[in-house]
């Protein structure tokens, strides 16, 4: 097999002369403004979404949950100590800055109870609903998300435990803080 080496150089003359040939600046100035003009003549659809609400995402065990931002206070590692006797919904207490907090936890209501590791520390968001302050235990802390009124999946929800306010397509648990705590299980009676 023979390669014709002048067919070549021909191909690479002609390429050659086509990239050195001058621009002309004026058809360049038309050709960018025509191209502007169409661009900007073009309208975009931007859609308005909804927000149903901005959420402190975080992860418990399989669960993605969000806390309503309103009620977050802030997350931290905290240092747990169990109530004898206590549900499985309360993990036991905690204290910050001097108070004493009690230590939730969803899984239990999900069908999932796991005990606190041996050292008792774990990760919680401190949460705050008509004066009443606590901690819900968290695997890790996502950070802020949006959660919009389009994400929400309703047949989800109707199965839903009536502390949650939404549940979104991609799963996320977002918890309503107030119906959290009027649980039922949630009330711990003191007896003397």
């Amino acid at each position: 097999m023979s390669v014709d080496f002048t067919l070549i150089h021909a191909a690479i003359d002609k390429l050659g002369t086509r990239l050195r040939r001058e621009v002309d600046p004026e058809a360049l100035a038309r050709t960018l403004a025509e191209r502007a003009r169409a661009l900007a003549t073009r309208h975009a659809v931007v859609e308005q979404r909804q927000v149903f609400a901005l959420v402190l995402a975080a992860r418990r065990g399989p669960s993605l949950l969000g806390f309503p931002m309103d009620s977050v206070e802030e997350a931290r590692r905290v240092t747990v100590v169990p109530l004898p006797h206590a549900t499985s919904f309360v993990q036991g207490v905690f204290q910050v800055r001097g108070e004493v907090l009690t230590l939730l936890d969803c899984q239990p209501f999900f069908g999932v109870a796991e005990a606190l590791p041996s050292d008792r520390v774990t990760m919680a968001v401190l949460v705050a609903h008509r004066g009443e302050r606590f901690g819900v235990r968290v695997d890790e802390v996502i950070g802020p998300r949006l959660v919009f009124a389009d994400e929400r999946d309703e047949a989800m929800q109707e199965r839903a435990h009536p502390f949650v306010q939404a549940v979104t397509r991609d799963l996320m648990t977002v918890i309503g803080v107030g119906e959290l705590l009027e649980r039922p299980e949630m009330v711990v009676e003191e007896k003397l």
